[in-house]
């Protein structure tokens, strides 16, 4: 019987921690878009020295065009090389 009961309690509690508030989900690729335009406009201030920072700022500007017209799928892969290209990891990703 206190084997059940641990069985239980662990099952509640990974199902609760899965639904628990804050707990990370994916974004979506519009969300993607607004927050890595947000992320790269902050971070290339100080990475414009890097090697790949003006293609990254074209990358940059083309992925907002996307996401900008509809496109959040290809604007989302288009900002995430965009911070690539200065080294930085896109946020939740």
């Amino acid at each position: 019987m206190n084997g059940r009961f641990v069985i239980c309690a662990l099952t509640a509690a990974t199902m609760l921690g899965a639904w628990a508030p804050g707990a990370s989900a994916a974004m979506t690729s519009a969300q993607e878009c607004t927050s890595w335009t947000t992320q790269f406009d902050k971070e290339i201030k100080t990475h414009a020295n890097k090697a790949k920072a003006p293609a990254a700022k074209l990358e940059r500007d083309q992925g907002v065009a996307e996401c900008k017209s509809g496109n959040s799928t290809e604007g989302a892969k288009k900002l995430e090389q965009a911070l690539n290209d200065i080294g930085i990891k896109p946020a939740t990703k």
